[in-house]
């Protein structure tokens, strides 16, 4: 057997001026179903009440014990973090997030069964007054051998439908094997600030000779408006083209025959399109954006009011080609499109789960399909145009 019985799980938790859900956190970790665990908690530099939170639950449980460091970043607390941990075990949890109480019972209880480097979930997406599941997409099973490498490995980014992976580049609705995700979050670069997931999960899934996938959800992912930017931003940029030059170098690792330097590049747009889209503007396209359907002059609802809706938003705005007559989301939507005068809605969410529940929503009101804007990336700049300055 690869793994002992009840094997020690690192829980590893950067915190940097949470105080308002760090306990909710904390609760939902000291509290699992399965006890077995070593949970380090890595206050990253805050300035708000979260290192005396830290403390206190320290006092409370045994199990806890925390680094306080100046800010490094996430990418550098969650390597503070990993460097002392000792479990067989190791995954990580966002400190302003939450996870179900059997989460890691029913988890460690597949990977010792399957003997697996990793095992994924679903996760579940808080927009406030409404939810979204978000499995991974495969079937849930154990994958190694030939049909680890084509269905997962050659699919880590699905170069049909944008944005959709068989496995989800989410770090912390996984468990690794801790020396795996040692090594590979080691390996990336500081100040990569956007992607710090993809950097370190990407690779470990292509080092990986057996991951196994469950068919469940069980770790919650706060969508917080005020940890969302509302415009174009070039710093975020700065670090994307990081974050591609690592990938690249670590990509070049492995076998061609798994496509990774086009998978690369569909990461990479999917980035810009969230932290700086108006690189992938052509002032000369009589259309939106990579919205073929929608000509200049055409009357637009977004329909998304999060981190990309207040990209669409904006770029909308700064052309001043096209006329926004609505602005909605999950918690205003209560509308009668049908007495709208619009020419297109644009689905301003570019996670799979989060868009198909948008379209299918609005065709349950009604709203015709030829109406609802399709993203065309057919015609992605060369990825070099991108990062000019």
């Amino acid at each position: 057997m690869r793994y002992k019985e009840n094997p020690l799980i690192s829980v590893i938790i950067p915190i940097y001026n949470v105080e308002e859900y760090l306990r909710e956190c904390l609760n939902s970790i000291i509290n699992q179903t399965y006890r077995n665990l070593e949970i380090i908690l890595v206050n990253d530099g805050s300035t708000d009440n979260s290192p005396s939170i830290c403390d206190e639950y320290v006092s409370m449980d045994n199990r806890i014990r925390v680094i306080h460091q100046n800010n490094k970043g996430l990418v550098g607390a969650r390597k503070s973090g990993i460097s002392v941990a000792t479990g067989d075990i190791a995954t990580f949890v966002d400190s302003d997030d939450w996870i179900d109480l059997n989460m890691y019972e029913v988890m460690v209880e597949k990977m010792i069964e399957s003997e697996a480097d990793i095992v994924t979930s679903g996760l579940i997406r808080e927009y406030g007054r409404h939810f979204i599941n978000d499995e991974e997409t495969i079937k849930p099973g154990v994958y190694s051998g030939d049909k680890l490498e084509k269905v997962i490995k050659c699919n880590l980014i699905d170069e049909e439908k944008f944005f959709r992976s068989n496995v989800s580049m989410h770090i912390y609705n996984k468990l690794f094997e801790r020396e795996l995700l040692l090594k590979n979050e080691l390996l990336i670069i500081d100040d990569i600030s956007v992607g710090e997931d993809a950097a370190c999960v990407y690779p470990c899934i292509l080092d990986a000779n057996k991951i196994a996938v469950i068919d469940r959800c069980f770790y919650h992912y706060r969508i917080r408006n005020n940890s969302i930017m509302g415009q174009t931003n070039d710093a975020d940029l700065i670090s994307i083209k990081k974050l591609y030059q690592y990938l690249y170098q670590r990509f070049n690792n492995y076998s061609s025959r798994l496509k990774l330097e086009n998978q690369l590049r569909l990461l990479i747009v999917f980035f810009v399109i969230l932290a700086s889209p108006h690189r992938l503007m052509n002032g000369d396209k009589e259309y939106f954006y990579y919205y073929p359907q929608v000509k200049k002059g055409s009357r637009i609802i977004i329909y998304g009011a999060g981190r990309a809706g207040k990209a669409v938003m904006q770029m909308l705005k700064d052309s001043k080609d096209y006329k926004i007559v609505g602005w909605l989301d999950k918690n205003n939507i209560e509308c009668d499109f049908n007495q709208l005068e619009y020419d297109y809605i644009i689905i301003a969410a570019y996670t799979y789960s989060a868009h198909e529940d948008i379209y299918k929503d609005l065709i349950n009101k009604g709203v015709s399909k030829s109406k609802i804007a399709d993203l065309d990336l057919s015609e992605i700049l060369d990825i070099d145009e991108i990062f000019l300055y």
